[in-house]
């Protein structure tokens, strides 16, 4: 496969030669297109999923067909302790990370009166609380490098929420306090 700095002119100011990027849900899914997408971009990969057999599996084929090293491991973005071992991971194997991507998620496709607790507790510590620990464990070496992207991955529901839904669901707000929580995380972070 080709990568874009082999594309025609102009394409190359997408190249990310020399970049790394971190991916949790990177085994599944959006994980795995954008996961593709980077990789044919020039990047290095750490693919992460609470299954290091199928992050290590993924993450082969994405370095055999587009010729990057790419890595996978298991680490669970509930647990802050995981959390602290897939940046020093990913840190250690790379030397740096330039791009979070948040795609680790679940939906419980349910009526939010028929949710218990847990199920409430589960989608919220995934969706909301993972990616805010992510971006707060990676953003300090962003900060001393003075660069990086955190990309938290949401859904057109998430803006639509509660004009569209007559039968209320959890799918949009949980996503929606995602996205207010990353711009509070990072706008501390923005140009200096």
């Amino acid at each position: 496969m080709a990568v874009i700095a082999e594309l025609p002119r102009g394409l190359g100011m997408f190249g990310l030669e020399g970049r790394v990027a971190l991916i949790t849900g990177g085994s599944k899914g959006l994980g795995v297109a954008m996961a593709n997408a980077l990789a044919g971009a020039g990047a290095d990969l750490m693919l992460v999923s609470r299954h290091a057999d199928e992050a290590r599996a993924v993450a082969a084929t994405i370095a055999r067909d587009w010729v990057r090293r790419v890595e996978g491991m298991a680490a669970d973005v509930t647990q802050a302790a995981d959390i602290r071992r897939m940046v020093e991971g990913t840190l250690a194997t790379f030397g740096r990370i330039d791009i979070l991507i948040n795609s680790a998620g679940i939906n419980t496709r349910k009526p939010a009166l028929e949710m218990s607790e847990p199920e409430w507790s589960q989608v919220i510590d995934i969706n909301l609380t993972g990616p805010f620990l992510c971006a707060k464990a990676v953003a300090p070496q962003m900060i001393e490098r003075g660069e990086g992207r955190i990309i938290n991955i949401s859904s057109i529901p998430t803006l639509k929420w509660l004009c569209v839904r007559t039968r209320f669901r959890m799918h949009g707000p949980w996503q929606w306090y995602a996205v207010l929580s990353a711009q509070a995380l990072t706008a501390p972070c923005g140009p200096r």
